[in-house]
């Protein structure tokens, strides 16, 4: 049987004495073990400043997407207060066209010249909105494809001479409707 180390009898001999266990000795420091352990520190405190970095942008979108929103909300507003009055016009003259065409179903006699008279008065108020018409009927101008639609048949080419049939409209710079178009039989 092999005899206990010295350090292991002075060791019991304490406890004997003083009725404490002593702890063993620490093993000696592995480098490696120590350089693993302060590498996954380094990566823990870099996650959480990840971590903290994306609730700090997280809280910056939010603030934007609110920020956004509110602006939206100006901007509607700002152009419903510039629409009402044009469009509290136009739904007067809808309104009467609707009873001009109620009249006209009952066989009861409509004169035209009131029909156009509220289809003019509509379409200013329109022209109030911004929606301008590019041309006047039978107007002559150059064929532009990017303002003329032709009626049927071929495109004619561009600068030839056509007369618009129904006018196109814009808005603001915007084309919204192309004018129909037919080529000019004028030289």
């Amino acid at each position: 049987m092999m005899r206990p180390s010295f350090s292991k009898r002075l060791t019991d001999a304490w406890e004997v004495l003083t009725g404490d266990a002593v702890a063993p000795p620490a093993p000696p420091a592995d480098d490696a073990r120590l350089a693993a352990e302060s590498a996954a520190a380094g990566l823990r405190l870099q996650v959480q400043e990840a971590e903290q970095r994306m609730v700090s942008l997280r809280r910056e979108l939010d603030a934007e997407r609110a920020a956004r929103a509110a602006r939206a909300d100006a901007i509607q507003a700002a152009v419903a207060s510039h629409m009402e009055p044009a469009l509290a016009d136009a739904a007067s003259f809808i309104g009467q066209l609707a009873l001009q065409a109620s009249l006209i179903e009952q066989g009861k006699p409509v004169a035209a010249r009131d029909v156009m008279a509220l289809a003019r008065n509509l379409s200013r108020a329109f022209e109030k909105l911004g929606l301008i018409p590019l041309a006047a009927v039978g107007e002559t101008a150059s064929f532009n494809p990017d303002l003329h639609q032709p009626l049927g048949g071929s495109s004619p080419l561009a600068g030839s001479p056509v007369v618009v049939k129904i006018p196109g409209c814009r808005l603001a710079q915007k084309i919204v409707r192309k004018s129909l178009v037919e080529p000019s039989t004028q030289i």
